[in-house]
């Protein structure tokens, strides 16, 4: 889980197109609504889950 300026620095030393980008977007977006809607019984999980989610929402 990065936070934006480590998710910049990751990004600029991965040689990977828009459309990949896009594509790892989409897979964070569902990973992220499993954890957060599935893990009342593990709040460390649900935690991951709400984080990505606004991650992903807000950039």
């Amino acid at each position: 889980m990065f936070d934006e300026d480590a998710r910049e620095v990751f990004r600029s030393r991965v040689s990977a197109d828009e459309v990949t980008w896009e594509r790892a977007r989409g897979w964070a977006l569902a990973m992220g609504t499993a954890l957060a809607a599935h893990s009342a019984d593990n709040p460390g999980m649900a935690a991951i889950g709400d984080h990505v989610l606004d991650q992903v929402l807000l950039t």
